[in-house]
């Protein structure tokens, strides 16, 4: 199968690209490298240097490429960013409306689309179901519930079979020493800490929480890979979260990071950020239903992986 891979030298991207390899698919990628790294895409993989707000280059690659299925990652995904500079944000909506144009007119109709856990804003019920009201706190979130609705809207247009992944907090490496230079969660944050002996900071411990941080549920950048060439199977309309349906809070994760590295960590209270809810945490029964999907990565096994890919860069690094 000919897979387009928007955004597949991000993070997540080149993962889901690495794996369709493995499973004997042919992956195409586009990105623009405003977030995505080439150096860690497979060889075999085909590159294409554009933007998905370009719609003549797009139209082009879509006329030169013979593509059976799109997993769409590309948008920008900084929180922080996006409530500086909303505008920018719309960029997301823009480029998911040019691809939804150019696979109906060219006749692609299975699309894997990356949404996120904050279209669902502060939680009203833990653990979060797919039917929970969607208000997003900040407009990245909101692009992405944008992006879901003209998704849903298109396939009212064309025979479009469609999954849309909302992530909950990925982390991990798969095995491909993966960094982010632009990576503003909180594994990476500790992970560097750790290799540079420096502070961490805890932004609020007075959350209606055990320990009174935050709760969010952390899941394998692998098993994510996983659950897309299930979806690029799936011959349904379905939107699905995809997480574990276990929070670990800031100060846990702390504890196990040490662990971990065998190294401790600095550690700061700072006041609560803004729009930062008290517990995200998904359900991940539909994913298990429809797909047949199961997290298999432990949160330990996940910090070990990233914690090698850390201490890889630190003896790469002259």
């Amino acid at each position: 199968m000919n897979v387009l891979v928007t955004g597949g030298a991000g993070y997540i991207g080149s993962a889901i690209v690495k794996l369709l390899l493995a499973e004997n698919h042919h992956p195409l990628v586009i990105d623009n490298l405003s977030g995505g790294q080439k150096k860690y895409l497979p060889s075999q993989g085909r590159f294409f240097k554009g933007d998905l707000t370009d719609t003549v280059f797009l139209n082009t690659f879509f006329e030169q490429n013979n593509i059976d299925a799109v997993v769409h990652m590309a948008a920008y995904k900084d929180v922080g960013e996006s409530i500086r500079d909303p505008e920018k944000y719309q960029l997301n909506v823009m480029g998911t409306q040019n691809l939804l144009n150019c696979m109906q007119k060219h006749k692609v109709h299975q699309l894997v689309f990356s949404s996120t856990a904050a279209v669902y804003g502060e939680p009203t019920a833990i653990p979060i179901t797919e039917a929970h009201v969607l208000k997003p706190l900040n407009p990245y979130g909101s692009s992405k519930e944008t992006c879901e609705k003209i998704i849903q809207k298109a396939s009212e247009a064309f025979p479009l079979k469609f999954t849309i992944f909302r992530y909950f907090n990925v982390i991990g490496d798969a095995g491909m020493n993966y960094l982010d230079p632009k990576a503003s969660n909180l594994v990476p944050i500790l992970m560097e800490a750790s290799l540079q002996n420096s502070s961490v900071s805890i932004f609020g411990t007075d959350y209606d929480t055990p320990d009174g941080t935050c709760i969010r549920d952390y899941i394998d950048v692998q098993d994510i890979a996983k659950a897309h060439l299930m979806a690029l199977k799936n011959n349904s309309q379905q939107i699905i979260n995809l997480g574990t349906e276990k929070g670990t809070s800031v100060q846990e994760m702390i504890k196990i990071t040490e662990q971990v590295t065998q190294k401790p960590l600095q550690v700061e209270h700072s006041s609560r950020r803004e729009g930062d809810p008290a517990e995200v945490v998904a359900s991940n029964k539909k994913a298990k239903e429809v797909l047949g999907w199961q997290p298999t990565v432990s949160l330990e096994e996940s910090l070990q992986n990233s914690w090698k890919a850390y201490q890889h860069q630190a003896e790469s690094t002259p």
